[in-house]
């Protein structure tokens, strides 16, 4: 096992044994929505849920943090000329969720993971990640850790600890 996979599973083991890495959120009404239909499998339907729970609740963080994993969802599935729209909406999304509530680890991870994933032409890129990567390591020691041993595993190299 390379060290930075080990790494990586110490940082999951950690996150597993420490207990929850942030305080559950009770989410508004509308937002369990989406979660239940993207846990369902009905992405459709929680990307509808999604924009209407955003319409709603314009300023609430975990309604477009569940939205964004919808549209990601969405572009998982989507046809060739389709992922980038919903690509890009996803993005759009997640840091929206950021920019409203930055201590939102959920909605910063999944960008994070946006940002090492898709390419420059969709607003992905190394530089973004590590921002977020920074941004974690300040919110929340076991999630900055975690998404530390992401980027070195995406860099092909040993985590920093």
């Amino acid at each position: 096992m390379s060290r930075t996979s080990a790494l990586l599973w110490l940082a999951l083991a950690l996150g597993t044994t420490a207990g929850p890495l942030h305080a559950e959120v009770a989410l508004a009404a509308p937002v369990e929505e989406v979660k239940r239909h993207l846990n369902a499998g009905r992405i459709d339907a929680a990307i509808e849920s999604g924009e209407s729970a955003v319409e709603a609740l314009a300023q609430d963080s975990f309604a477009w943090f569940w939205l964004g994993r919808a549209y990601a969802q969405q572009a998982i599935k989507a046809s060739l000329l389709g992922k980038p729209r919903w690509a890009r909406k996803a993005r759009d999304a997640y840091e929206k969720a950021v920019a409203l509530d930055g201590s939102n680890l959920e909605a910063r991870y999944d960008l994070l993971q946006y940002y090492l994933a898709a390419p420059g032409f969709l607003g992905g890129g190394r530089d973004k990640a590590v921002g977020q990567v920074t941004a974690l390591r300040e919110r929340d020691t076991s999630m900055g850790f975690l998404a530390a041993a992401l980027l070195a595993r995406h860099d092909g190299q040993a985590a920093e600890v």
